[in-house]
């Protein structure tokens, strides 16, 4: 195989492996996320929420009780309260992190009721105030809202003035009396009525994806018409959810399981033709016999970028590079090399002699050698003919000379042997 299909081989096989090994690592961690979900069990979210409500109760400057605010372990005097503060918080925790949004409402309700029959207390009157109101949401696994949040944030502290409400409700008894009246009848004051004051904080929150949806209500009921009284806490406290999330494995039809043993199989089938086309040139036996020399004796061998001129020297053909590394090794001799696509040439000069092993990647036997070589033997074997020429050519004119002296003596002593006969 030539050098250049060699690297052609290389060029396309490079692509070939990455694109199929990006497809094949993409297809087993698709079919690894799938079977995770298979085993991935349930998830449970829990969460809890605390609203928060507490009030002080403030007197009138007065010489009999001491400073404000009062002890909340008495019963308080109507007549003696200034103002009544009260504070709302409230606080949330979740098991995971998650979307949360949450709505916030503050609102009082005065109503009036009549004392009916069979402890039912229907409302003649009622009076709806909202005092604050807030939503927002964030993502994480808690809500803290304190009774110093902002304006714009949910909890807060609220006065309360009950003299307020006791002037509403004094206005109402007496229009009512007064009807009363215009129409006959009597009737003393206050007979049948109550007034109250609810003072209510309500928190909702919805946390996604588990789907917790709650809401607390909580908040005081304050009697308006008594003369003691204490303010009663009404509405939840808090809540607790659990929630088992449930993972939804997508199914998977036959179809979608051929397409992707497909995948598979094209992918791994590509991987394995471009790790072939890129370790082509490994696959000759001689390249990588040229290859493990050059690693295995780097120290003793001097790499020459052009073809060695070994035409001063007898060349000594070896057939196993071991010969020319013993002589390196006794002798204290490096290890001349060239190298290119077609073959390689190690050679060790000792004396006169150059000791030579040639590698020949097509696989050509070792007493081929190289250009220089073979025309510094011709121009010594030119020189070594032209030397017996010239000495052949010096001996036959010797010879001739000889043989011409010799038929010339023998004609001289016929023309005399002829002489002495006549």
């Amino acid at each position: 195989m030539g050098s250049s299909s060699k690297k052609l081989r290389k060029i396309i096989g490079w692509p070939v492996m990455i694109v199929s090994g990006l497809v094949f690592v993409a297809a087993i961690l698709w079919a690894a996320l799938y079977v995770t979900d298979l085993m991935h069990e349930d998830v449970v979210i829990e969460g809890t929420g605390q609203n928060n409500a507490s009030f002080t109760v403030h007197y009138f400057d007065n010489e009999i009780f001491g400073g404000n605010p009062v002890s909340s372990n008495l019963h308080f005097l109507r007549h003696f309260t200034d103002f009544i503060e009260i504070e709302s918080s409230f606080s949330a925790n979740f098991s995971e992190d998650l979307d949360i949004s949450y709505t916030y409402v503050a609102e009082k309700r005065f109503v009036i009721t009549h004392l009916g029959s069979g402890g039912a207390n229907p409302v003649v009157f009622e009076e709806i105030t909202e005092l604050s109101r807030a939503r927002g949401g964030t993502f994480g696994n808690e809500l803290n809202f304190s009774s110093d949040s902002g304006y714009d944030e949910p909890g807060g502290i609220y006065t309360i003035f009950p003299r307020e409400y006791m002037e509403i409700f004094l206005s109402f008894s007496e229009y009512h009396e007064q009807q009363i009246e215009n129409e006959g009848g009597t009737s003393a004051a206050f007979r049948g009525f109550s007034a109250e004051l609810f003072i209510e904080f309500s928190y909702s929150v919805l946390a996604m994806p588990a789907g917790i949806n709650e809401t607390t209500v909580r908040g005081y009921r304050i009697p308006i018409a008594q003369d003691v009284f204490v303010p009663e806490v009404f509405g939840t406290h808090s809540f607790n959810a659990v929630v088992n999330l449930t993972t939804e494995t997508p199914i998977i039809d036959i179809y979608t399981i051929l397409i992707f043993a497909t995948v598979i199989a094209i992918s791994g089938l590509g991987v394995f033709i471009g790790i072939r086309c890129i370790s082509v040139g490994d696959s000759n036996e001689h390249h990588k016999k040229a290859k493990a020399i050059l690693k295995k004796f780097s120290s003793e061998i001097v790499v020459s970028k052009s073809p060695m001129d070994l035409s001063n020297y007898t060349v000594m053909i070896v057939d196993e590079f071991e010969e020319i590394l013993k002589l390196s090794i006794n002798l204290n001799k490096h290890i001349m090399c060239y190298h290119d696509t077609e073959k390689m040439e190690l050679c060790t000069i000792v004396d006169e002699h150059a000791y030579y092993y040639y590698i020949d990647y097509q696989g050509r036997k070792n007493n081929i050698v190289s250009d220089s070589v073979r025309l510094g033997q011709a121009a010594n074997s030119m020189s070594e003919l032209s030397h017996i020429k010239l000495v052949s050519d010096m001996l036959l004119a010797d010879i001739n000379t000889v043989d011409s002296s010799l038929r010339l003596d023998t004609k001289r002593k016929s023309e005399d042997k002829n002489r002495q006969l006549a």
